[in-house]
Parts: structure tokens; C-alpha cells; sequence
């Protein structure tokens, strides 16, 4: 895996980040995993109200296995979703 660079905000977060103890670290990442679960409630939430996804979309997720594929198979790109099939760019 290639190594990236952090950003400007990165590094502010891992200065920040050094001068807590571990109590505060762990309330720190609490509240971090709070806010993307919560943006991804909302987003949720705004697909159902669109008629976007319904019971069944969310039945069906229950069930769905998402990974990076490794197999030759997968190489082209072509991704099934919800039993849609989408090529890369479509998602």
C-alpha cells in the first residue's frame, strides 16, 4: 500500500490528538464515529424520503456482502448493487 501525506487538517487532528490522554482519545473518536454514523443516517434518511430505497432496499442490504474484489472476474470494473449491475462511475 502506498503511503500518503497527510493534509493540513490531518495534522492539526494528529497534534491535537497528542496532547490527550487515553480517556480523551477515546471520547475524541467516539464523537467522530458519532457524527459520520449520524451523516450516514441522514443520508438514509433522505433516500426513503425520495421513495429512493424502501423495506425492501434496506431487507436486501442485510444480506449483501460488499468487498473490494480481488478476482480476475471483477478487474472490469462492473459492480452489482442492490441487484443492479453499475459500471464504475455510476455508483
Amino acid at each position: 500500500m502506498e503511503a500518503m501525506a497527510l493534509n493540513k487538517y490531518q495534522k492539526h487532528v494528529v497534534d491535537i490528538m497528542a496532547n490527550v490522554d487515553e480517556a480523551q482519545q477515546m471520547e475524541i473518536s467516539n464523537l467522530i464515529s458519532n457524527y459520520f454514523a449520524k451523516k450516514a443516517f441522514d443520508a438514509a434518511d433522505e433516500l426513503w424520503d425520495k421513495g429512493m430505497i424502501g423495506e425492501q432496499t434496506i431487507e436486501e442490504w442485510k444480506h449483501e456482502h460488499m468487498r473490494t474484489p480481488y478476482h480476475d472476474y471483477c478487474k472490469s470494473k462492473v459492480y452489482c448493487y442492490s441487484r443492479q449491475t453499475l459500471r464504475c462511475g455510476e455508483v
